[in-house]
């Protein structure tokens, strides 16, 4: 907002950084990043980034249960790319029931040891929508979200602690919600690995700009493609909302705001296709 006290609908002013920034040592040679798409038939696939790989490096996936080790891949580094595809069987699914996550552990190798380790996980679940019903695993499931634009008393939008997070999921949860819409917030990744955890839906949504103009559009694309990046993995992540209620395009009837929606849309699909994408949450559609 731009005025020093909030007025009316409008928020509490805010700017600087305000999640976590940590600095991490690795090895010249080290996993970057990996993307894991798990389908409900137990096909995983994890496409991996690595920094200064060489022809002799390789990298294996093991995938556990709980303590027991279900799966085991391992691939040659591609370049600065790796793929991993494996299968698991009888898989468990993920649902706000029964939240059941997978832990895996990457290693990135040479002849003489591992290079990089990194620990993770990940839970199995599809989302779609069928003859009008959003369907969960292949179930209907009735969205019964509240709107949370995530503010705290004490520290405005930066959660006041690990534990101050996992309380207000499990009171969302015990207020009979089965999920959030993230109002203008691209949540603390803490909140989500929470959400994961204790099984919350999460419709994830983008901070927008107030005014369309050719900087709003490039910076508005170039931090989204970086949120859908970021947040892939989530599995309680079920819908990806670019714009809000249309801020950002606030005269719609203009071709040029009609085309940027319409490129937004397209474009998270074309990142995300596991996933369900409104265009402008709650107001104006194209």
């Amino acid at each position: 907002y731009w005025e020093m006290e909030p007025v009316s609908i409008f928020y509490a002013r805010t700017t600087g950084i305000w999640q976590t920034v940590w600095l991490e040592p690795v090895t010249a040679s080290h996993l970057q990043d990996v993307r894991i798409t798990a389908r409900t038939d137990g096909q995983v696939r994890f496409e991996m980034r690595l920094v200064a790989p060489k022809p002799s490096h390789s990298v294996s996936v093991r995938v556990y249960s709980g303590e027991e080790e279900i799966a085991h891949s391992a691939s040659l580094a591609d370049g600065p790319r790796a793929l991993v595809d494996l299968a698991i069987a009888a898989p468990q699914l993920w649902s706000p029931e029964d939240p059941h996550l997978y832990t895996v552990r990457f290693e990135l190798e040479d002849a003489e040891g591992t290079l990089d380790l990194v620990d993770s996980y990940f839970g199995i679940r599809s989302v779609a929508v069928d003859n009008g019903r959003v369907v969960l695993n292949g179930r209907p499931v009735y969205l019964k979200t509240v709107l949370d634009q995530g503010y705290w008393p004490q520290s405005n939008l930066t959660p006041p602690s690990d534990a101050a997070i996992r309380e207000d999921i499990t009171r969302t949860k015990e207020l009979g919600f089965n999920g959030v819409r993230k109002h203008q917030k691209v949540e603390d990744p803490r909140y989500l690995y929470w959400a994961d955890k204790l099984g919350l839906l999460v419709s994830a949504e983008m901070a927008n700009a107030y005014l369309f103009n050719e900087d709003a559009v490039a910076r508005m694309t170039h931090e989204w493609i970086e949120v859908v990046n970021r947040d892939y993995n989530h599995p309680s992540i079920i819908i990806w909302v670019p714009v809000n209620e249309s801020w950002g395009v606030p005269n719609l009837r203009e071709p040029r705001q009609q085309a940027h929606l319409k490129a937004l849309y397209y474009m998270t699909k074309s990142l995300d296709d596991t996933r369900l994408v409104i265009d402008n949450d709650g107001w104006e559609h194209t």
